[in-house]
This record gives C-alpha cells, structure tokens and sequence, in this order.
C-alpha cells in the first residue's frame, strides 16, 4: 500500500466524466478496500496501480490506437444517440448499432436527451451490460 502517490476518486470522476455511482460500482467490483483504495474522511482515495487498472479497464491506453472490436469493451464509455423515452421515466432508449437499449437517467433528465447524442457508461451485472447516462 503505497499511499503517498495516491489519487482522489473524485480527480478520477472528473477525468473521465463520471458520476460517482458509476465509478463506485466498478470501485466495488474490481478493486479491495485497504490494498487499492481507503477512505479518510469523506474523500476517497485509489492508489496509482488502482488508477491504472480502472484505464486499462476503459481500453486502449493510447488515444491514438483506434478500438476495432466494441465487443472486447465491456466497461467504458459509449456515445449513444437517445431515441425515444421509456415507459419508465427514469430510463430511456438510446441507439447501439441499429439495436435499442435501455439507459439509464435521473427523471429530471430524460426529456431533455431526446435526439441528442450523449455519453454512456457500460458496466456488467449478472452479464448483462448496464448503459448510464453520464452528464
């Protein structure tokens, strides 16, 4: 546990356009309190290893590299066009390669993203893929 370089979860947040319940949830899955990242106070902190697991997560590490294959992807973020609303208005759906999925949203939001072209979370649960608006 090497704390002296260590990161705030919130830098992480704002890095990569996240909220916070997206990157708990992956935080939760993937990474063990005490060896990669610890609380002190109400800031949360992930070590440098931690941080490079969550990017290695996302794919390639190089901006550059162009990812072939969206399969291989099944944590990250996704642009999706949103298409028509849900019958539950903490969801809509939005357009994945001629396919329409369920996103998630807060109720507030969802009749403002019609039409519009946003970013998405993937993450898994019980493998299925799991797509969450992120502002």
């Amino acid at each position: 546990m090497n704390w002296e370089n260590a990161i705030k979860q919130s830098e992480i947040e704002t890095i990569h356009n996240l909220g916070p319940n997206s990157f708990k949830r992956w935080r939760d899955r993937n990474l063990v309190r005490g060896d990669d990242w610890d609380k002190n106070g109400r800031v949360i902190y992930l070590t440098v290893q931690a941080y490079e697991k969550y990017k290695s997560s996302l794919g390639s590490p190089n901006p550059n590299e162009s990812d072939n294959d969206s399969d291989e992807k099944q944590e990250g973020m996704l642009r999706l066009r949103i298409v028509k609303p849900a019958k539950n208005p903490c969801f809509v759906y939005g357009d994945l390669e001629g396919k329409c999925v369920p996103v998630r949203c807060k109720r507030s939001e969802s009749p403002k993203l019609m039409r519009k072209t946003v970013n998405v979370s993937v993450s898994e649960d019980s493998g299925e893929p799991v797509y969450t608006y992120v502002r």
